[in-house]
């Protein structure tokens, strides 16, 4: 089982500087949550071939800094294709056993957390799958989980 990685482009301060992390993205507006993550990872890693979507029990509200408010709602992806490119966001992608992931990604929360998230959804992914995270940020604040009689996502 491996975990995805991003490093973000060091060169464009818009993106935050130089660490790795995971997919993320927004919400267009008229645009459903799940099409917002599927398009997002398209984007971002070209990645297409998605067997499993898990929304993770992580979710935070802020006030980003140009004052909005902003939603975020977390996403497990299991996939066995490998990144196909990326986007000007991201220079390089990497592929990380647990222990490694744990040690080198950029995690705005407890690593506890995260850990006991890698841990169930790994439970749901066979040894060859691959499996990555989304972060969606949706504004203004607001609740799409009624879109979604589930909280997981097979396909």
């Amino acid at each position: 089982m491996c975990f995805l990685a991003l490093r973000n482009n060091p060169a464009d301060p818009a993106h935050g500087g130089d660490f790795l992390y995971v997919v993320t993205g927004n919400v267009d507006q008229g645009e459903s949550l799940l099409e917002a993550v599927l398009r997002e990872v398209e984007e971002e890693t070209g990645i297409v071939r998605i067997r499993h979507i898990s929304i993770l029990p992580i979710e935070k509200n802020f006030v980003d800094g140009w004052g909005r408010n902003c939603h975020e709602t977390f996403f497990a992806i299991i996939t066995d294709q490998e990144v196909r490119h990326l986007s000007e966001e991201h220079i390089e992608s990497h592929w990380f056993e647990r222990s490694t992931f744990l040690r080198l990604v950029r995690w705005f929360g407890s690593l506890d957390e995260l850990a006991m998230i890698l841990d169930h959804v790994t439970s749901l992914a066979n040894e060859e799958d691959k499996l990555f995270f989304a972060q969606e940020g949706v504004e203004p604040v607001k609740s799409d989980f009624d879109r979604f009689s589930d909280s997981s996502l097979n396909f």
